[in-house]
């Protein structure tokens, strides 16, 4: 049973924002959204999964009784919403991650996209959708989420 009408999971285990597919599962498939950004998540991390990044982090909010995650439910398709701001993530960010000689390049992108959140997030945005183009870059689309429903109003403020 649901404790609230605006019941939230929030994942113990916040995803990559260079991992493609996880994005594409999390925002398109499941209907979470992102709203905050943790730098070095994990700390320092000797994963070959991490090329020696930092373990930056985009915490998913899963509103299980939201308009966007019933709309999935019930239609198979997601709200409309105006994007207002597109994050890029290449499809060689997992190649330059594994290589040293383009290390630097992953480094950057990520660089670029924390600065990018960061400022996205102070602004009133929210990630609600991740799109993939044929050659395998990927793309979150930001714009307002319009349900006011908010973590700490969950009852779960200060529980990640």
């Amino acid at each position: 049973m649901m404790p609230s009408p605006t019941a939230l999971i929030c994942w113990s285990g916040p995803f990559d924002p260079l991992e493609i597919k996880n994005a594409y599962l999390n925002l398109v498939k499941l209907g979470a959204i992102t709203r905050r950004y943790s730098v070095n998540h994990y700390g320092l991390s000797s994963s070959p999964l991490q090329g020696g990044l930092p373990t930056d982090r985009l915490v998913a909010e899963w509103w299980l009784k939201s308009k966007r995650v019933l709309n999935l439910l019930e239609r198979s398709q997601p709200l409309k919403f105006t994007i207002e701001k597109k994050i890029h993530v290449p499809g060689e960010i997992y190649s330059w991650k594994a290589s040293d000689a383009d290390r630097a390049k992953a480094a950057e992108v990520q660089k670029r996209n924390r600065t990018e959140f960061l400022s996205s997030f102070r602004d009133g945005l929210s990630v609600l959708s991740y799109e993939r183009d044929d050659r395998g870059n990927g793309e979150f689309q930001l714009g307002r989420w319009d349900e006011n429903l908010s973590y700490a109003s969950s009852g779960n403020e200060g529980k990640l």
